[in-house]
């Protein structure tokens, strides 16, 4: 769970010093259905002008548990061309819908999967929507040209109709500082801490929730807030958050990757009931980071 944490941390760190309004995330917020544990943003427009933004997209890529939005820049949908921003919904411990903003051409999007898919692509009936099969097993649905959804056919189909309404709230995105090119925010059910525990890890079975959010300047800046529900298991949480850091600068996969100096640009400091994760990281640090791309993974796992 802590590796999780870790590389969350080091993941949405990766962005730019300006985000997009609210009310624009709320237009994609809206199309959510009920039932999210968590809930995450992206603004690719902003974060399309960095330099660094091809080794952010292999790291977000290789983070992801569920959902895939493609990345290739034949399928019409790539980020770093016609996707300007997403939201993703987290069910459970999975992505399991997507939700993007854009200028999406249906056509070319059609020629790519039944390319990519060939005999297993099928045109799906979805009041309102385009909708199609699409990679892994996923459903892809499009709304007008400037809207699409994909993930898996349940969370799909209840996604389109919450667009068509419009009032959808998030109880996630209202906690989120999306002010930020990238946030998120998130629950730790029970029966996810009784697995924590089970792992012989008692003080982060206390852990409740999370949020987090980053902004990237001349180097790097991002905070996560490790949320509990007493001013004492927070300091539990803080504790154990500390002692695994150290732990892992003994690492030797951790030495050899040059990671010692990240864990050492990190904070961690306790707020009341949250335990606060921070780190400030300079530029060339951040280049470092970026190179190794999904080896940081297999380092913190």
């Amino acid at each position: 769970m802590f590796r999780r944490f870790t590389v969350t941390l080091f993941v949405v760190a990766l962005c730019a010093p300006l985000g997009v309004r609210a009310a624009s995330w709320q237009e994609l917020v809206s199309c959510v259905p009920g039932g999210s544990s968590g809930l995450s943003g992206a603004d690719f427009a902003t974060l399309r002008s960095s330099a660094h933004f091809g080794g952010l997209l292999d790291l977000l890529g290789a983070a992801r548990r569920g959902v895939s939005v493609p990345r290739d820049p034949a399928s019409g949908m790539d980020p770093r061309g016609e996707t300007d921003r997403g939201v993703t919904a987290l069910y459970g411990t999975r992505e399991e819908l997507s939700v993007l903003k854009g200028r999406f051409d249906a056509a070319k999007i059609k020629a790519y999967y039944q390319g990519k898919l060939g005999a297993k692509f099928k045109e799906i009936a979805i009041p309102g929507a385009a909708a199609m099969s699409a990679s892994k097993g996923q459903t892809l649905a499009l709304i007008g040209p400037d809207r699409a959804l994909i993930g898996s056919d349940k969370r799909v189909k209840a996604a389109v109709a919450a667009c068509a309404k419009g009032k959808a709230s998030n109880a996630f995105f209202k906690v989120a500082r999306s002010s930020e090119p990238v946030w998120f925010a998130g629950n730790v059910s029970k029966k996810q801490r009784a697995a924590i525990a089970a792992r012989d890890e008692p003080d982060m079975a206390n852990l409740h929730a999370m949020r987090g959010w980053a902004r990237l300047g001349e180097g790097l800046s991002a905070h996560v807030d490790l949320v509990s529900d007493s001013d004492e298991h927070a300091a539990g949480i803080e504790r154990r958050v500390k002692q695994r850091m150290d732990q892992l600068r003994g690492r030797t996969s951790v030495k050899l990757l040059g990671l010692t100096a990240f864990l050492d640009a990190t904070r961690v400091s306790l707020g009341g009931k949250a335990t606060a994760v921070a780190t400030v990281l300079a530029p060339a640090q951040t280049s470092l980071l970026l190179s190794l791309g999904p080896k940081v993974f297999s380092a913190l796992k």
